[in-house]
């Protein structure tokens, strides 16, 4: 069923540059597109990107959906209690320097809104993996690239890699002849080892 989510948490993880965030937009796109999708309430992309405390991030979540904290109380018990009956798709991007740094609090949260929230769907971007028995993983690696050196040049069109690196080139300069750079090419996709955003 193209409206409906493969489950409601999900961790796209991988390298800088394997387009983590690219893909976790697709998706999100896919899924509200129809007129039918399960998330009545919205999506939202909010970025995690050089927060180092949950505590920092709580904030920006609130703010990307419009809540305002009450004066007292804390705020993660406030957040879930509004989010509980919505239906929502959160795109919690670039999580990495969160986990690093406030892992268990950072966890503590994700898990408290998938249980408190059953209509709340967690799209997380990483590079690492959560580690938590209810997150679907999907680990993103580089395109397959030919790793011989001493490949012919006719056959480096048989990589992915190569292959995306001509259509790139070719966007930016129509008259790119890769046959004329490809023991270049071929070096540059094994030195990037496939990363499609490299």
């Amino acid at each position: 069923d193209h409206d409906r989510m493969p489950a409601r948490l999900i961790s796209i993880c991988g390298l800088g540059g394997m387009g983590k965030s690219s893909l976790a937009l697709k998706l999100a796109h896919e899924h509200t597109d129809s007129p039918k999708h399960k998330f009545k309430d919205g999506a939202y992309f909010v970025s995690a990107e050089n927060m180092r405390k949950l505590a920092e991030w709580l904030p920006s979540l609130a703010e990307c959906i419009g809540f305002k904290f009450y004066d007292l109380g804390a705020p993660k018990p406030q957040l879930i209690n509004y989010l509980r009956k919505k239906a929502i798709l959160f795109i919690f991007d670039g999580l990495e320097t969160l986990l690093a740094h406030d892992r268990d609090s950072t966890l503590d949260f994700i898990t408290d809104l998938f249980h408190a929230a059953p209509k709340v769907t967690q799209l997380v971007t990483s590079r690492e993996r959560l580690g938590l028995s209810i997150e679907q993983n999907l680990e993103l690696s580089g395109l397959d690239y030919l790793a011989d050196a001493l490949t012919a040049p006719n056959e480096l069109n048989q990589s992915p890699a190569y292959r995306l690196f001509d259509d790139a080139a070719k966007a930016t300069q129509a008259h790119f002849r890769p046959d004329l750079h490809s023991a270049d090419i071929a070096h540059i996709c094994r030195l990037t080892e496939g990363m499609p955003l490299a």
